[in-house]
């Protein structure tokens, strides 16, 4: 029997929160770390996960926001990660900005996305060879609208990356909302696969006291695991690298690596 490929979402309507360096890591550590076949979708009309791995925006022939207007196939965008190859991307750019007045009028719109990642792309992974992914994370856009709901409708999974800062829970109510929206309305078997703690200053006397409120607010939803501050990981990324490669040894590799490890455990993996 095929393993199910399961989907992860990384949302936050806040910028700012290492949302997406939090999907390029945890990718890159299932691909490289633990041998699983992952895509990589960039949902975000900055494309700074695209950019991360190289790959010129601008340059971009297609994208997935042609994915979601039905004009190609998902499998037409996907593109191969430095490595192994067992890390692919499908990348975005600044057209699918457009999406929000482009997309929200097309029938089933909040199934886009759906649509182009459910079998046979899943179970064939791209009709590749090599098997079908084991995990699929969606880099979503720092907004609630039709892409981020795009996303959650897809997803089994949704990930949520805060900042220790009590401002940050400014909007999480709307973010709440949305999730149980989506889980009401178009996809009941979405799940929170947890909260988890970013750009954490252990130093700050308010990092620590935010970190205690918020285990009390979200409960065991909160991840164990704290992204701390890291210079190393800004240097990695200005290497266009993942701190993996860059340097294993820092803390930064060893936050992410701890992560992954702790969201396996909550996906039963």
């Amino acid at each position: 029997m095929s393993r199910k490929t399961k989907i992860i979402a990384v949302a936050n309507q806040k910028g700012g929160v290492a949302k997406t360096t939090t999907v390029q890591h945890i990718g890159y550590c299932l691909a490289m770390e633990h041998g699983k076949r992952v895509l990589l979708i960039d949902l975000d009309p900055q494309a700074n996960l695209t950019s991360t791995f190289g790959i010129a925006p601008e340059a971009l022939d297609h994208s997935i926001f042609d994915v979601l207007k039905g004009e190609i196939p998902l499998s037409q965008i996907v593109t191969k990660c430095p490595g192994d190859g067992k890390l692919d991307i499908a990348p975005s750019n600044i057209e699918l900005s457009r999406a929000e007045l482009e997309l929200v009028s097309e029938i089933n719109a909040t199934y886009l996305l759906r649509s182009a990642i459910t079998p046979p792309f899943v179970e064939g992974a791209a009709e590749s060879e090599e098997g079908p992914y084991d995990y699929i994370i969606i880099d979503c856009p720092p907004s609630l609208g039709i892409i981020t709901v795009n996303a959650l409708a897809a997803s089994d999974y949704v990930l949520i990356p805060i900042q220790p800062e009590m401002y940050a829970l400014q909007g999480l109510r709307s973010l709440e909302g949305t999730i149980e929206k989506v889980r009401s309305r178009a996809n009941p078997g979405l799940s929170t696969l947890g909260w988890v703690i970013t750009l954490h200053d252990g130093r700050t006397r308010v990092h620590k006291d935010v970190v205690e409120f918020f285990r009390k607010k979200f409960g065991p939803a909160l991840c164990d695991t704290i992204i701390s501050v890291n210079t190393t990981i800004r240097e990695a990324q200005a290497a266009k690298k993942t701190v993996f490669q860059y340097d294993s040894s820092k803390s930064g590799a060893k936050n992410y690596a701890l992560l992954v490890d702790e969201l396996l455990k909550r996906m039963g993996d």
